[in-house]
């Protein structure tokens, strides 16, 4: 269970920290809010790739040198 994913420079997320509580979430936002964003995060964070692109690189957020993505996971219990 993904227990909390920080994220920096990744798209258009400059800076979050997102502590998700047991259970289902439903992301809501207008177009660019980061909703896809922050699912390709948690994917990158998952497998070490993108679903969106080949190249990591090209999910930096213009202007920043790099991106960063950490997670915490538990069992669950």
């Amino acid at each position: 269970m993904l227990a909390r994913i920080s994220v920096r420079d990744l798209r258009n997320l400059e800076a979050i920290e997102w502590l998700p509580a047991a259970g289902s979430h439903l992301l809501l936002g207008g177009n660019g809010a980061g909703k896809t964003s922050l699912l390709e995060a948690i994917y990158l964070v998952a497998t070490s790739r993108s679903f969106r692109t080949s190249r990591t690189d090209e999910c930096v957020r213009r202007g920043a040198s790099g991106l960063c993505v950490e997670a915490d996971v538990s069992d669950g219990r």
